[in-house]
């Protein structure tokens, strides 16, 4: 019953992360960000090496953001395949 439960668990995060990898709004604000990073990052002064680490750690966050919530989507996905096969 554990193994079940983790299942349905691991299904309901993926359907959330799926619907917030979805949503317009989000998309919208996660391409935004990363845009806005790069151009900044393109503006900098040649000596502004700690701006430019700045902008680049931010940018990277967005994509580990991104990565992360596919991750849990898949893992989701993965746990539905094994629910509907009962392969716990």
């Amino acid at each position: 019953m554990d193994d079940e439960l983790k299942l349905a668990k691991e299904n309901d995060r993926g359907i959330r992360a799926e619907t917030l990898l979805k949503d317009d709004l989000i998309v919208e604000a996660f391409a935004t960000l990363k845009e806005n990073y790069q151009k900044e990052i393109f503006k900098t002064k040649l000596n502004d090496d700690e701006g430019r680490k700045h902008l680049w750690l931010s940018y990277n966050t967005i994509e580990k953001v991104e990565k992360h919530l596919q991750e849990v989507m898949l893992t989701g996905k993965l746990a539905n395949e094994q629910i509907n096969n009962k392969n716990f």
